[in-house]
């Protein structure tokens, strides 16, 4: 039995529409949850049923360190507020090898927050920023 390639959590890019956003270090909220609703048995009253009526998805958060290409960021977040355009975008996750090993699909994407560096004189650590994302549906699919 062969080994598979394993995706590496320090390795992987999100880009949005046209917006090609760059490679992040954290990724945080990629999770999918099945709502279910509970139907009580009629006549015994022994027993609840669960059913499944729709999936719903956490906002995904995505931190790296200030880039020169956190203009990018900061642009695409401030146009979606003036005018909401939901886009879809991509999570590549790369492999050992450095070559993309899955995609998440992601639809309905509008961003809720970015999130700003703290520059503190007293820190050594890189310049911080992140982005909270609100998504509708998520899809993975191999590479």
């Amino acid at each position: 039995m062969t080994a598979l390639p394993f995706a590496h959590s320090d390795l992987f890019r999100f880009d949005a529409g046209r917006y090609e956003l760059g490679d992040f270090t954290r990724c945080s909220g990629l999770e999918i949850a099945v709502v279910t609703e509970t139907r009580s048995e009629g006549g015994i009253n022994a027993w609840d049923y669960q059913f499944a009526s729709r999936l719903r998805c956490g906002n995904l958060t995505l931190v790296r360190p200030v880039t020169q290409r956190s203009p990018d960021l900061v642009q695409w977040v401030s146009e979606q507020a003036q005018e909401t355009t939901p886009l879809e975008a991509d999570i590549v996750s790369f492999g050992p090898d450095h070559r993309p090993l899955v995609y998440y699909h992601l639809e309905r994407v509008v961003p809720v927050r970015w999130i700003g560096p703290v520059f503190d004189t007293a820190s050594s650590g890189a310049a911080m920023e992140g982005v909270e994302i609100a998504y509708g549906r998520l899809l993975g699919k191999k590479a």
